[in-house]
């Protein structure tokens, strides 16, 4: 994502117990490689990603896992994606 994204930043927005609020931004200005299928071409237009972060520590207090959530359909559209609509049956 560093690399895809002019003045990309990656903020811890909020804690709260075992989790966190994250924020990440940037301007999508070189192709994004990090998809199972062709690379992503920029739009040149900001994005802003916002995560859910849940941690597991260990006895000693130190993360050992980590999960997140995101938007992932909101991400692509901000991104440029076309989407196709399919039925499920």
């Amino acid at each position: 994502m560093r690399n895809a994204f002019r003045d990309f930043a990656c903020e811890k927005r909020e804690i709260i117990g075992q989790g966190a609020r994250t924020s990440m931004s940037g301007a999508f200005e070189r192709a994004f490689k990090a998809w199972p299928v062709d690379p992503i071409q920029p739009n040149g237009v900001p994005m802003r990603l916002e995560l859910i972060n849940l941690f597991r520590y260990d006895a000693e207090g130190r993360p050992v896992e980590e999960w997140v959530q995101y938007d992932n359909l909101g991400f692509l559209k901000q991104l440029g994606v076309a989407l196709e609509k399919t039925s499920m049956r």
